[in-house]
């Protein structure tokens, strides 16, 4: 399998399973989010497992392009400079929890990522099949 579409097919499927976990929780993951403390534990173990998928990506699959595959690039860069502000900006967790957990913000951001990571996961179904056979 071509790593983008294996890559297409993660993102797309975590992402999407995600959102709709988050967004039918809604109340109460707000309610959990603006209780964050900053535990430094979880932020230290957030930024670790962020930066590291981030590298992963990075390293692993890059490519510039106007369509899904460039969509799958910038979900690893994202997950990599996340993982660098958590771990290297102090209070960064706190402070993006604190906006994230306006009730806007938080349900257009889910729907945003649902639509992408939902194209993701149909291109990383689709595409294979999409080619001209001449």
């Amino acid at each position: 399998m071509e790593l983008s579409l294996y890559l297409a097919k993660v993102w797309g499927l975590s992402g999407v399973l995600l959102c709709i976990g988050l967004l039918l929780n809604k109340k109460q993951l707000i309610a959990i989010i603006k209780n964050f403390d900053g535990d430094a534990l979880s932020g230290l173990l957030a930024g670790v497992v962020t930066l590291g998928i981030g590298v992963a990506q990075i390293v692993g699959y890059e490519s510039w392009t106007f369509d899904w595959k460039g969509l799958i690039t910038l979900y690893g860069w994202i997950a990599l400079l996340k993982g660098a502000a958590i771990l290297f900006i102090p209070g960064y967790l706190e402070k993006f929890a604190k906006i994230f957990a306006k009730e806007g913000w938080y349900t257009l951001a889910f729907i945003i990522f649902l639509i992408l990571s939902a194209y993701l996961l149909f291109m990383g179904f689709t595409a294979p099949y999409t080619k001209v056979i001449s």
